[in-house]
């Protein structure tokens, strides 16, 4: 069993309020964790349980949303996660560059309300993503174009 802490406190000596949305298991070792306040978290269970990593996503304050889904990289566990947001942005995130932005799959009209990967039978990873607007898309994750990232969408009443 295990058990987050706390981030330390701010400058103004204040806590850091947890809100955390959505978890994923990277390995047997490291968890990734949203927060509805636009940050993604990075623990680390065989040390402390403070973040080892802890990066505030949505940069501006007015725009900020609330981080939704999280799903890590099938074919490379340890270094990309995807995370979706309310708004229904889909962006791939490299650990080891301080959680930045790979690439944004495009494409959902709302709120992502599940989101996983897999692998094809051609070996390229798909990242599926269910939203508010009753469509599940499927994105070809290593796809260099933004617009053409969607491979299928299929409304689900």
């Amino acid at each position: 069993m295990w058990q987050a802490r706390n981030l330390p406190n701010d400058e103004l000596d204040l806590q850091i309020p947890i809100y955390d949305t959505d978890i994923c298991h990277l390995n047997e070792n490291f968890i990734c964790v949203t927060t509805g306040y636009g940050d993604v978290r990075d623990y680390d269970t065989r040390g402390q349980r403070r973040p080892s990593n802890s990066v505030k996503v949505t940069k501006d304050k007015e725009q900020q949303c609330l981080l939704g889904k999280i799903t890590p990289s099938v074919l490379k566990p340890e270094h990309l996660v995807f995370v979706s947001t309310q708004e229904g942005h889909i962006v791939a995130l490299d650990r080891r560059m301080n959680f930045r932005v790979i690439r944004k799959l495009m494409g959902n009209k709302g709120s992502v309300r599940a989101l996983t990967s897999f692998v094809g039978g051609d070996g390229r990873e798909y990242v599926v993503s269910a939203g508010c607007d009753r469509h599940v898309r499927i994105f070809e994750s290593e796809c260099e174009m933004q617009k053409t990232s969607e491979t299928a969408h299929c409304y689900v009443k």
